[in-house]
């Protein structure tokens, strides 16, 4: 897997996600809060064995999961408009 961060302006971080043909972009508006939860969540991956975190933006939000087998990591991620909705899969 693939994983890089772009920050195209003073709002915004986006992780570009890559596995095999799969390619997703993921955004998270106030870009050091997104990136000092995605970097806790996965702390807690490394120590715990599961870690999460929540990206913000002006119309939803995406939850980051990642789960830690040994010295592997999963991720995945959803994405819900509101609670009436529920959540959507985009990447794992």
């Amino acid at each position: 897997m693939t994983l890089t961060f772009d920050r195209p302006d003073a709002q915004r971080l986006v992780a570009r996600l890559r596995e095999g043909t799969v390619e997703t972009e993921v955004t998270g508006w106030n870009p050091e809060q997104s990136a000092a939860s995605l970097l806790t969540a996965l702390d807690l991956a490394a120590a715990d064995g599961h870690g999460e975190c929540f990206w913000p933006e002006p119309t939803g939000h995406y939850w980051w999961m990642f789960s830690r087998v040994e010295a592997r990591v999963e991720i995945a991620v959803l994405w819900s408009r509101s609670s009436a909705v529920g959540w959507q899969h985009v990447f794992r």
